[in-house]
C-alpha cells in the first residue's frame, strides 16, 4: 500500500466525517450556544467582569460607610471635633470672630 492511498483512505473518512448531518447540526448547535445565545461564553464574561467590579464597588463604600460612623460616633461624644467640622465644613463662626477664607 502506497502512501498516496492512505492519503485517499484518510481524505475518504474525514470527507465521511464532514459530511455527516449529525455533525453539522452538532457543530452550529455548538457554535450557537457558545457564542450568540443569551446565556453565551461571552456575556458570562461580560456579567463575570461587571460582577467583580459591583463587588468592589460595595466594598468601598462599606468602608467609607464605616468612616462616616466613626466621625459621626466621634462628633456626638466630642465638642471640640463637633466645632472644627462646622468651622471648617460650613464656615461657622463665634460672635467675635471673623472669617477669611483664603484658596
Amino acid at each position: 500500500m502506497s502512501v498516496k492511498d492512505i492519503f485517499k483512505k484518510i481524505g475518504h473518512y474525514i470527507k465521511k466525517i464532514v459530511s455527516s448531518k449529525y455533525l453539522i447540526v452538532f457543530c452550529l448547535g455548538t457554535l450557537w450556544l457558545a457564542l450568540l445565545d443569551e446565556n453565551s461564553i461571552v456575556n458570562y464574561i461580560q456579567y463575570d467582569s461587571k460582577i467583580r467590579d459591583l463587588v468592589s464597588e460595595i466594598n468601598m463604600n462599606k468602608k467609607g460607610i464605616a468612616e462616616c460612623e466613626k466621625k459621626m460616633d466621634e462628633m456626638k461624644t466630642d465638642k471640640a471635633s463637633l466645632e472644627k467640622y462646622a468651622r471648617e465644613q460650613y464656615y461657622m463662626k463665634r460672635h467675635n470672630e471673623d472669617i477669611f477664607i483664603v484658596k
